[in-house]
């Protein structure tokens, strides 16, 4: 039986998914912010911790898939908390279960990112820098200074870097498998 975390596993996209992958047999760590087995506010450095942690010991530090579909849409406020789940809470959670996904048996990883992250080009996204730096206080100051825009703001950029952020990672994660295991980094894209 592989063992796969999946974060936003209470609704949307994130249930849809574990409701298909528990019927298919997999056991499954839900992550989400109440009602699952690692109850987290990945809008929260320590709640993004405390969720790698929590996987971690439940599944024995070993995973063989993991499903990132946690994400806030651009009606939430403040904005600066759509940017902390959409971008931080995906990409700690996805380097941070790295080592476990390693001894998986055929390991991979699939994060949920959105068609908005075409819409703002990365080298335009002016959130792009502060959250390749983990500048947590210049993602909130740009998410401020774009007045009535922050909620689409946060999320178009967000969405952009995290695309951005799982492209960058594919090569490092296919050289850090052994030759009888291979590990993929997807990120598909939903409608905005």
């Amino acid at each position: 039986m592989t063992t796969i975390a999946i974060s936003g596993s209470r609704s949307g996209i994130g249930a849809a998914t574990a409701a298909a992958l528990s019927a298919l047999g997999h056991r499954l760590i839900g992550i989400d912010l109440r009602d699952a087995d690692v109850c987290a506010d990945l809008s929260d450095p320590a709640g993004r911790a405390a969720a790698v942690q929590a996987v971690l010991e439940r599944c024995g530090g070993l995973l063989d898939g993991l499903v990132l579909c946690a994400g806030l849409g651009s009606h939430v406020e403040p904005a600066v908390k759509i940017a902390e789940v959409n971008y931080f809470g995906a990409v700690e959670l996805l380097d941070g279960l790295l080592p476990a996904l390693r001894r998986g048996s055929s390991p991979n990883a699939v994060v949920v990112s959105s068609v908005a992250s075409s819409q703002l080009p990365w080298d335009r996204n002016p959130l792009g820098a502060a959250f390749e730096a983990g500048d947590h206080a210049a993602v909130q100051a740009v998410c401020e200074g774009a007045g009535a825009k922050a909620g689409h703001l946060a999320y178009a950029g967000s969405k952009n870097a995290l695309t951005v952020a799982v492209r960058r990672r594919v090569v490092a994660w296919g050289q850090a498998t052994t030759r009888r295991r291979t590990a993929t980094v997807s990120a598909f894209l939903e409608p905005a």
